[in-house]
């Protein structure tokens, strides 16, 4: 998926990619554990950043996460945890 990014993110944005990789770990781990306060935490996170960074998918990925997260629905985080990962491992920033 290509993702047009403001030019100034260059330099930062691999690494905002791999910390988003990495909460996807912990965030599979809170899953696994059904502990569905950490998953909000996370996607909240997540969910705020993204939009800085150019990433509205994954912001609104992550605002899925936290609803169906709060309601405890686990197949449903589990699509969008699918979701996430696709999209990280697919994004190819355009740099404008």
């Amino acid at each position: 998926m290509i993702v047009e990014i403001d030019r100034g993110l260059q330099d930062v944005l691999p690494r905002y990619i791999r910390g988003r990789q990495e909460d996807l770990g912990y965030l599979q781990l809170a899953l696994g554990r059904k502990d569905y306060p950490a998953i909000e935490k996370i996607s909240k996170r997540v969910a705020g950043t993204a939009p800085t960074y150019g990433m509205t998918v994954l912001g609104e990925i992550s605002n899925e996460l936290i609803g169906h997260a709060a309601e405890h629905r686990q197949a449903e985080c589990e699509e969008l945890l699918v979701k996430m990962r696709d999209f990280l491992s697919t994004v190819k920033p355009k740099f404008v």
